[in-house]
Order: structure tokens, then C-alpha cells, then sequence
């Protein structure tokens, strides 16, 4: 797997809003290639993170669960219901689960409802106070270099991206549409 880990500074998005922070986040996915995943983590808390991955039969959103959280960091039963009520799968083993929460999404799928989910769970649910507090990770499973990796270095210059995507992966982004 190959994957490269980028911060970003604090001192721009230390004053940027949900809303700034989910359209370019929006923008980032669309970045985002088959077989590549991007993962929104908390800097300095082990667990809080969600990933969204790009693969043949959609996208697959996680969040995590309490396989991976000990003590105060393990997510409480409110916190579970409530990622239940937003729409997320409990985590299981069966087939076409996971041992986090997940929410998937055929294509073409709408970047925006999924990015919304992935941030009302970090501020929401997992506690996260402003996008300051975050970072990103960008990688794939086949092993080659994530093309989202080159967008998030320059994350805080984007006022518009565009990416020429194929046909059907995401339908067109609506500035404010939320699902």
C-alpha cells in the first residue's frame, strides 16, 4: 500500500469554516482515483478519523469503532446510536462489512452528501471542535502514488479545482447541496 501523510498547517485553516473546509474537502474527493482512499484524522487523538475509498463497486466511508479504542477514547453508546441514526452500519464481519462503522454509496455518487456525512461525524459524534484540529493521509491499495496526495499540498490555495474525472463516478457538485 502506498501512502504519504500530509498536514495540514493550522495557520491558515485555524480560521476556516465548516463550510470553506467541506467544499474543499468535496473538491479533494473528487480527486480521488479507483483504488484510492483519503482519511480526515484528528492530529493528536488515535481513532478519530473517517476514510473514504474509491473502489469498482462505489465508494466506502468508515469511521471507527471500539475494535480499536481503549479506555476513554471508546465510543460511548450515544455515540454509537447516533452514528447509527446518521445513516452508518454497525461493523461486522459478514460480507461486505468492516470492523468499523460504514456507509457505502454506488455510483455515481453524491460527493457532497458523502463528504457531509464524513464531517458531521468528526464534529458531531467523534468531537472534533474545528477543521484546525485535522489532517489528511492519501493512499491506494494497488500501491501507486495517490493523485489526491499532490491536491492536498496545496489544500489551502484551492478557490476552485478542477479534475478531469471519467464519466459517472460522482455526480456534479451543487455549492450548499447537502443530502
Amino acid at each position: 500500500m502506498s501512502e504519504r501523510t500530509i498536514h495540514i498547517g493550522p495557520s491558515f485553516i485555524r480560521d476556516m469554516s465548516w463550510e470553506t473546509f467541506e467544499l474543499k474537502v468535496c473538491q479533494l474527493a473528487r480527486c480521488l482515483e479507483l483504488d484510492q482512499w483519503l482519511i480526515i484524522q484528528h492530529r493528536t487523538r488515535s481513532g478519530c478519523f473517517v476514510q473514504l475509498g474509491l473502489m469498482e463497486a462505489g465508494v466506502r466511508l468508515e469511521t471507527t469503532s471500539n475494535r480499536y479504542l481503549e479506555g476513554d477514547a471508546r465510543l460511548s453508546e450515544a455515540q454509537k446510536a447516533a452514528l447509527v441514526a446518521m445513516g452508518w452500519h454497525l461493523p461486522n464481519d459478514g460480507p461486505g462489512g468492516s470492523p468499523n462503522f460504514h456507509a457505502d454509496y454506488t455510483f455515481p455518487a453524491n460527493v457532497t452528501a458523502i463528504v457531509s456525512l464524513a464531517l458531521r461525524t468528526l464534529s458531531s459524534v467523534l468531537g472534533v471542535i474545528s477543521p484546525a484540529e485535522l489532517g489528511f493521509k492519501a493512499g491506494s491499495w494497488d500501491g501507486s502514488p495517490p493523485v489526491a496526495s499532490a491536491f492536498i499540498k496545496s489544500f489551502d490555495k484551492w478557490t476552485s479545482l478542477t479534475v478531469e474525472r471519467p464519466a459517472g463516478r460522482f455526480e456534479p457538485y451543487t455549492p450548499g447541496e447537502v443530502d
